[in-house]
């Protein structure tokens, strides 16, 4: 499989939530995720990607800061991701995320994988 429409995101740049599901089309079904990351965790993928979509007011450094998430360069691992979605979960400024959350694309020949976050953010009071 190559890269699908996230190809085109640039790191940092943020969809408004409600056009998530028609734009970007924010959340992959199980049957089509699973099997990607069953394939990235058997064989050693590297991740070339890691992409926040909703995120207006939240700094994309803020969603990446620390070890939140997998970072670009890290090999794959299914640990990792569940880790990095449970992590982004405890922050106060988004809503919690689930993997239904998160797109995985897969570049096979080059063992890359793609990793796009789809975040809401809570209110600001």
């Amino acid at each position: 499989m190559a890269f699908g429409a996230f190809a085109s995101l640039s790191f940092g740049q943020s969809i408004k939530t409600s056009k998530l599901k028609k734009e970007a089309g924010c959340g992959q079904a199980r049957d089509v995720r699973g099997p990607l990351i069953n394939e990235a965790n058997r064989d050693v993928f590297t991740v070339r990607r890691v992409s926040f979509v909703g995120n207006i007011y939240t700094r994309d450094r803020d969603l990446r800061s620390g070890k939140r998430t997998l970072n670009e360069g890290d090999i794959f691992s299914r640990r990792e991701l569940e880790s990095s979605v449970k992590n982004l979960s405890r922050m106060r400024a988004i809503y919690p995320v689930t993997m239904n959350n998160i797109v995985i694309t897969l570049d096979v020949p080059r063992k890359d994988v793609d990793i796009v976050f789809c975040v809401r953010e809570r209110p600001k009071r």
